[in-house]
């Protein structure tokens, strides 16, 4: 038996809305600085002189970004154990290198429209002073998004 026009009618509109549609813009109803985080801190372990490529996480929320940057969070522990401050380095702004350390690039991948956008930190011989936290940020209009990796280095104490 053959289906009846409401059935077509309905597969064809499921079948539109199966497609990305470009021309909406989701980002007008976005509250201004409306931050997408991931919970989680992802944990690199690598050892000593080895490559380390740290993934951005954050550009999962936001495919096509005005802006991609990566930090250096250095936390400075005082003896006090509630009170410690965390400074920032700014070591890549999209393409760019901030940073003179000559061991740092940022990898960009840009498949298709299909697979996630990939905005990697590449630190080519991993050292002791690189174990830190380290945050990429990535924005699109008001809209931020962050994510944070932890790097450890193999072979070396930690300090507690």
């Amino acid at each position: 038996m053959l289906p009846s026009s409401p059935d077509v009618l309905v597969c064809r509109t499921y079948q539109q809305q199966e497609g990305y549609n470009q021309d909406q813009d989701q980002v007008v109803s976005q509250p201004s600085s409306f931050e997408l985080n991931s919970s989680v801190d992802d944990v690199l372990s690598i050892a000593r002189d080895q490559p380390a490529i740290l993934p951005c996480k954050a550009i999962l929320f936001i495919p096509e970004p005005e802006r991609v940057m990566w930090y250096k969070l250095n936390t400075d522990h005082n003896h006090h154990h509630h009170h410690h401050q965390t400074t920032s380095t700014t070591l890549t702004v999209g393409k760019h290198l901030i940073t003179k350390d000559p061991r740092i690039s940022v990898f960009h991948y840009n498949f298709d429209p299909l697979t996630p956008a990939r905005w990697d930190l590449y630190i080519s011989k991993v050292k002791q002073t690189d174990q830190s936290m380290y945050q990429c940020h990535v924005i699109l209009n008001s809209i931020s998004s962050r994510s944070n990796i932890r790097l450890i280095v193999e072979g070396m104490k930690m300090r507690d």
